[in-house]
């Protein structure tokens, strides 16, 4: 469908390019075609059936093809409008092979008797999946159409409204809110001040904010304190039992139902923290 919708509306291709390549196609066929239709355009030629098909077939490619195919391929269904979720099935199908190729790879890597240890193996797995991790998100960067972004934006607004909520994620300070608005998908937000002023304590809260009043999972990776470390200084913040309290293990009886009814609170929370300090850098 989509292969049909290129050739019959070649201006469709702004849609289409960087997001696929031609591997992303199941078929040899529909590899070779996507690969002539995105020759051409890109060459600022035109892109239909007949020139499509004199350049496959000054490839040797054609007759393995059929300038038949290409007729029913824009004679098809295919829907100019619907290119974008042509593209997105496409890209679906694509990443799902990936993965499967991924799994039977992984396989035989951990059956083969090569002498690597399982930390070896893990780096090569995870290599692995990072690069079907990069083929799934590729042209997510990309330019787009003010049009679009309007479009998306509206749609962000109109979802609030019907929800009668802010859009985006509250930090739970509405001095803070008003100054620097919810937090949005995609945002990379900097806490910077002196040492010792409180930064971590601010992340903590707003991360545990984000938790339970929004239901969303946060990930914490800290530099410099353990996740034991980390839930010391949750339990004692929302318990009101001092820190100190927990290092000297003196908890009384009263400290210790405040701290299980903050216990409490936390059980749905989806809060995962690093366990171990610092971070490995791998080449």
């Amino acid at each position: 469908a989509l292969l049909g919708a290129m050739m019959r509306a070649p201006e469709v291709y702004d849609h289409v390019a960087g997001q696929l390549v031609a591997d992303d196609f199941y078929t040899g066929d529909h590899r070779a075609v996507f690969r002539a239709i995105s020759t051409l355009i890109e060459s600022q030629k035109g892109a239909d059936p007949v020139s499509v098909g004199q350049w496959l077939k000054d490839r040797g490619q054609l007759a393995d093809i059929g300038f038949e195919y290409l007729v029913q391929l824009v004679d098809g269904p295919a829907s100019v409008a619907n290119v974008r979720g042509y593209v997105e099935m496409v890209r679906d199908k694509s990443v799902k092979r990936a993965l499967l190729m991924v799994s039977m790879k992984l396989g035989d890597l951990i059956h083969a008797d090569n002498g690597k240890t399982a930390r070896q193996l893990l780096d090569e797995a995870q290599a692995l999946l990072a690069g079907v991790d990069e083929r799934s998100h590729r042209g997510r960067g990309t330019f787009r159409a003010l049009s679009d972004v309007f479009l998306e934006l509206m749609q962000q607004l109109d979802a609030a409204a019907k929800a009668n909520t802010a859009a985006g994620i509250t930090t739970g300070f509405r001095g803070l809110d008003r100054t620097v608005n919810p937090l949005m998908p995609g945002q990379l937000v900097v806490v910077g001040a002196r040492p010792a002023v409180g930064k971590t304590s601010l992340a903590v809260n707003v991360a545990l904010h984000a938790c339970l009043h929004h239901q969303v999972p946060v990930g914490m990776f800290s530099m410099e304190m353990t996740d034991i470390e980390i839930a010391v200084r949750i339990l004692s913040g929302y318990s009101q039992v001092p820190a100190g309290r927990f290092r000297e293990h003196r908890l009384g009886e009263k400290e210790w139902d405040r701290i299980n009814a903050t216990l409490a609170q936390f059980n749905e929370a989806r809060f995962t923290s690093i366990r171990r300090v610092g971070c490995r850098f791998r080449n």
